[in-house]
């Protein structure tokens, strides 16, 4: 009789779990990225987008000096330009939603990209500017040189 009562009363059927592991209040190891890994994760994204952010630079700044016409250019070489400028405009916004960057960076990368721009087309209007002054110059000298030596034959 003590048997039987015994057999009806076991672990399993009074829902007792044998196995600790299946318990909610046993240890379980988690999966968890640790810190150092999550760092390493952080500074490997933050490596690949400096790549990414010098290469669209350097397509960007190959388009901004590119001395075709617009008359000139074919529809390659305009879809580039969009294809370019979309590009850089999905970085900075990719750089502006990530919470790991400061805010706003994408945005400010852009515009020092522009500033630079502006810069070299300074430097290159001011380039003209020189050389079309050393032009009217000489076309003044040797418009009076003309003059005086027309002068002198007569």
């Amino acid at each position: 009789m003590i048997k039987e009562k015994e057999k009806e009363i076991s672990p399993e059927s009074l829902g007792l779990k044998l196995n600790a592991s299946k318990s909610m209040f046993s240890k379980k190891e988690t999966q968890a990225p640790t810190f150092e890994d999550q760092a390493k994760d952080v500074h490997t994204l933050a490596e690949q987008r400096k790549i990414r952010g010098f290469e669209l630079t350097q397509q960007f700044l190959g388009v901004f000096q590119n001395k075709t016409l617009l008359a000139n250019k074919g529809p390659g070489e305009k879809q580039e330009e969009k294809d370019v400028i979309r590009s850089l405009s999905w970085f900075a916004l990719e750089l502006n939603n990530d919470h790991n960057e400061k805010e706003g960076i994408g945005s400010v990368s852009m515009i020092t990209l522009i500033f630079n721009c502006l810069l070299k087309m300074r430097d290159g209007y001011n380039e003209l500017e020189y050389k079309l002054s050393e032009a009217q110059d000489e076309i003044a000298r040797l418009k009076h040189d003309l003059e005086n030596f027309d002068g002198k034959n007569k």
